[in-house]
């Protein structure tokens, strides 16, 4: 090499070695800080907290309101006008209203309201100026899960953790909104790179996208589609000790829900691997890395009729056999799995219905692909719900254990004839509870978290996600709920759920903090990771919506990332011994298995044809309708109907499936496909379309999926007019029935508006949410002195007055909100199937009942109940199996009692032979119909026969 060559070659390496240096020492960029102001957690009365900030030493980013509402704004570079509002107070709830005029007024006291401050520096000084005095601090002062009160308690300052948000929620204007939901979150360990997989809807289609980043300072990449254009179920997230990750989602393809997976190379998607062939929905799937590098994977799976849990995992770049964890003969939930940081072994836990109740089990899994199995272990003996669990391991080989709790006899009788019936409604209550396996032996933390709580989040906690950081510290994150109206018996509106985090530092738990961009429904999941710093993630959908009505309906979804460290070292762990287990709960139903399985096995014939008792509820309500926010999620209505129920059906029935939006529409029918298992259950599509009284709410069963609400009309005369028939002509379109519910209220109807009996044959005629609409003054009806559920009464609602119309009305009864187990639509068909249920609902042939109660009503060999016939010599023949002693059976023609027959003393079965000694003669149709009542209350009520006069 020539000597100027040698100068240019070594000036490129000094220019480069210089750029190297300068790079390296380039100012870094001060941070971004977040704080949360809380104002006014005092007040007595309403109080104006206006304010303005200034900043010392560093620079104000952002300032936006929290909580804010009517006129709360901020109304300048960085001040802001608000003042707190008197709403129920915490724990509180208003009451009924009675008949008798006005409800005395619930408790109130103002609610809290705020600011949240973004500064930019090493450690600027924050000065609020408040009606009330100044408020000053320094950055470095409030460290997370360490808030700082001032003013006496009233000012609280909390630090937020560093949030990224993947991509902003679309525009609500936006025709065709992306929705961002059910995410999944790793670290490679090794390296510290993330990534984040998630599920994006967009116009009846969904996308597995999947985005990474370097590390929590670095920009998501963009999305790669992993799985196109389909009808996909959650992700799931893993990766093994050869730079392999996995991306899992569960996917329907030829009416089936199965597993299929993706790997993930440098930079590079593999084929798609399908890892579950048999019938019937595996979804709800987890996934972690064990010790050796293997990525392990657990699901349910529906086997034989019932949910099962399933594992396999990697040896190398291949998925090894299938292994069946649990074995009971019930269902089994929401499977979570952990790695043991000292053997080579994972744990498996779920919640299983096998006691008659929801508990929560877990095993191991050890020795990799073909596993030696662990005992099947119960953390908590208490008889209550037990359900949702998550799982950690510690670095000092503590397996823990976290899970939502509520009250025993979850989902059992519950209703406004029934609210001291022992039974606990879906959503009365949620509360976490943890438990540490130490050396074989189950302990709890000594530390309280619910002592950490503030007063107002010591209720609706669940969902919890627990998340080791590898310094000994616990980390939990777990879902809360805030409703601004909820009512005694249940029934609640105005709400949302947000995600907090706290940790467990050994002797006591942080302060929680609430992730930014985490409020949303009842239940959108998190999940976890930490990072080679001891940094922990907490990842998040939210669906962004508001505080105030209408604005706390879900918006546009979008996902984000919460960052959590900086904590200081844990003092010494501390355990204790859990409560000892309390007197055993008596089941409300001790024989419910034993009449739910003679109910099935019982027969009828139908001119030749055996049709079987198949029982629903076509009036459930979740957190999806804007009054459904003590109702629960779709989840705790599927596993109410498959489990503490045992129904064979059952619908959705949300109002106007979220009010006409389609992302809520999508996800209730995508519910209505997962929690169907074949041969077992069916989950009805459908929806409550709700029109005020006199046109009244209607529910709307469809055969297939596909079709979208009919939007409500304008509240305008000729609109509401006109709206009865617009409904019958949407449902000639899309193949559809309707069921009219809650008639003889003013959110029902006078019968008036025309009638279709092919397109509504059948009527609620008792509902456990409020009572029987029969007949006025009929048994278990309600009244001018009834309180009020749903609104004023409307005694022109009666289905009496509607079958004296000669409408032709067969009779179900279901729930509505909150009511559990009290009501049942008994639909006697020759084939389970969906066309087999909608057929025998068409032809009438139900029986309303509240428990598990056979009838069998025959004109002879004419026709069964629902049934029109001809005859001159009607007379009925009736089977009745109890489920208690029966008190009298009566049977009602054109409206009147003709008929009652009483049993034997304390006999719950009966059968009988009752021949009309007068019937009535002409052209116009009389109708029969039989009811029963049992010395316990329980009823049922049998569609009618009509019966014309001659052969």
């Amino acid at each position: 090499m020539s000597q100027r060559k040698r100068r240019v070659a070594a000036a490129v390496v000094v220019a480069a070695v210089v750029a190297v240096l300068l790079a390296a020492y380039r100012p870094v960029d001060p941070p971004t800080i977040s704080f949360r102001i809380v104002l006014g957690l005092k007040d007595s009365q309403p109080t104006d907290w206006s304010g303005k900030v200034a900043v010392a030493g560093g620079e104000a980013v952002e300032l936006e309101g929290w909580r804010f509402e009517e006129m709360d704004a901020v109304d300048g570079p960085m001040q802001w006008t608000c003042k707190t509002r008197n709403y129920i107070k915490p724990g509180g709830s208003f009451p009924l209203e009675p008949a008798s005029g006005k409800p005395p007024a619930a408790p109130q006291q103002p609610w809290p309201n705020g600011v949240v401050l973004s500064v930019r520096g090493a450690n600027p000084t924050v000065v609020l100026t408040l009606p009330a005095d100044e408020v000053k601090f320094a950055a470095g002062d409030v460290p997370l899960g360490q808030p700082k009160t001032f003013l006496d308690g009233q000012v609280r300052v909390e630090r937020l953790p560093a949030t990224s948000i993947l991509r902003p929620a679309a525009d609500p204007k936006d025709p065709a909104p992306v929705q961002d939901d059910y995410p999944a979150f790793w670290v490679r360990y090794k390296t510290g790179k993330q990534y984040l997989a998630w599920v994006a809807y967009q116009q009846t289609k969904d996308r597995v996208l999947l985005a990474e980043r370097d590390g929590p300072d670095s920009a998501w990449s963009d999305p790669i589609e992993v799985a196109g254009p389909g009808d996909h179920f959650r992700v799931a997230l893993a990766s093994t000790h050869n730079d392999m990750l996995w991306v899992v989602w569960s996917s329907q393809r030829d009416h089936n829900w199965d597993l299929y997976g993706r790997p993930y190379k440098d930079g590079k998607l593999g084929a798609e691997v399908r890892l579950s062939d048999d019938p019937g929905p595996d979804i709800w799937h987890r996934m972690t890395t064990d010790e050796h590098g293997r990525a392990w994977l657990v699901w349910q799976g529906a086997r034989d009729g019932k949910f099962t849990i399933f594992a396999r995992c990697t040896e190398g770049d291949q998925w090894r056999q299938t292994i069946r964890v649990s074995d009971s003969k019930a269902d089994e939930w929401n499977p979570v799995i952990c790695s043991d940081y000292k053997e080579d072994r994972v744990w498996v836990a779920w919640d299983s219905y096998e006691s008659g109740a929801y508990h929560v089990v877990l095993t191991s899994l050890s020795g990799g692909a073909d596993p030696k199995h662990g005992k099947f272990l119960a953390p908590d003996p208490l008889p209550v719900f037990q359900a949702h669990p998550s799982l950690a391991c510690d670095r000092d080989g503590r397996l823990w254990v976290a899970y939502d709790t509520a009250g025993p006899n979850w989902g059992k009788d519950y209703g406004f004839q029934y609210f001291r019936a022992g039974g606990e409604r879906l959503y009365a209550s949620r509360a976490v509870r943890i438990r540490c396996l130490i050396d074989g032996q189950w302990k709890e933390p000594e530390a309280d978290l619910y002592s950490a709580l503030p007063d107002d989040m010591r209720e609706f906690e669940e969902l919890p996600q627990l998340q080791d950081d590898g310094e000994g510290r616990m980390w939990l994150a777990f879902r809360h709920r805030t409703c601004r109206h909820p009512r005694v018996d249940g029934w609640a509106i105005q709400g949302r759920w947000d995600v907090f985090a706290t940790a467990w530092m050994g002797d006591h738990w942080t302060t929680p903090v609430e992730l930014p961009n985490s409020g949303g429904r009842n239940d959108m999941r998190v999940s976890s990771q930490r990072d080679p710093s001891g940094n922990v993630y907490f990842a998040c959908a939210s669906d962004n919506r508001g505080w105030t009505p209408p604005a706390m309906m879900a918006r546009n979804l979008s996902v984000a990332v919460s960052r959590f460290g900086g904590l200081p070292r844990p003092g010494e762990p501390r355990f204790r011994d859990p409560p000892l287990a309390p007197d055993p709960v008596n089941p409300v139903h001790p024989h419910e298995a034993e009449h739910v399985a003679r109910i099935r096995g019982f027969k009828i014939d139908n001119g030749g044809k055996t049709c079987h008792i198949y029982r629903g509820d076509l009036h459930r309500h979740t957190d999806i309708s804007g009054d459904g926010v003590g109702d629960g999620s779709l989840m705790d209505l599927h596993r109410y109907a498959l489990d503490a129920a045992a129904l064979d059906f059952c619908i959705v029935s949300d109002h106007n499936m979220g009010n006409d939006a389609e992302y809520p529409w999508w996800r209730t029918q995508k519910a209505n496909d997962l929690y169907t298992v074949p041969g077992a259950f069916i989950s009805v599509y459908g929806y409550e379309r709700s029109v005020p009284y006199p046109d009244g709410h209607r529910n709307v069963l469809w055969l297939e999926r596909g079709h979208r609400t009919l939007p409500l009309p304008r509240n305008l005369p000729k609109a509401m007019a006109e709206d009865s028939e617009k409904l019958y002509a949407y449902l000639k379109q899309t193949d559809g029935i309707c069921t009219a519910h809650t008639t003889a209220t003013d959110q029902g109807t006078d019968w008036a508006a025309v009638h279709d009996d092919a397109l509504e044959p059948v009527v609620e005629i008792f509902q456990g949410y409020h009572t029987s609409y029969e007949a006025p003054g009929a048994p278990r009806t309600e009244d001018a002195k009834t309180d009020h559920i749903h609104g004023q009464y409307k005694p022109d609602g009666f289905v009496s007055l509607a079958l004296d119309k000669g409408y032709r009305l067969g009779f179900q009864a279901s729930s509505d909100h909150i009511s559990t187990h009290v009501s049942y639509c008994c639909v006697l068909a020759e084939e389970f199937s969906r066309k087999g249920l909608i057929d025998a609902i068409q032809k009438r042939h139900t029986y309303a009942a509240t428990d598990n109660i056979v009838m069998d009503v025959h004109m002879g060999a004419l026709g069964i109940m629902g049934d029109e016939v001809r005859t001159d010599k009607p007379g009925l023949d009736v089977v009745i199996l109890g489920t208690g002693p029966i008190d009298d059976v009566d049977v009602v023609r054109n409206g009147e009692v003709v008929y009652t027959e009483t049993p034997a003393k304390d006999a719950a079965e009966l059968r009988f032979h009752w021949d009309d000694p007068k019937p009535t003669n002409g052209e116009k149709a009389a109708y029969y119909y039989v009811r029963m009542f049992q010395k316990d209350g329980q009823s049922a009520w049998a569609s009618p026969i009509w019966v014309k006069s001659g052969n």
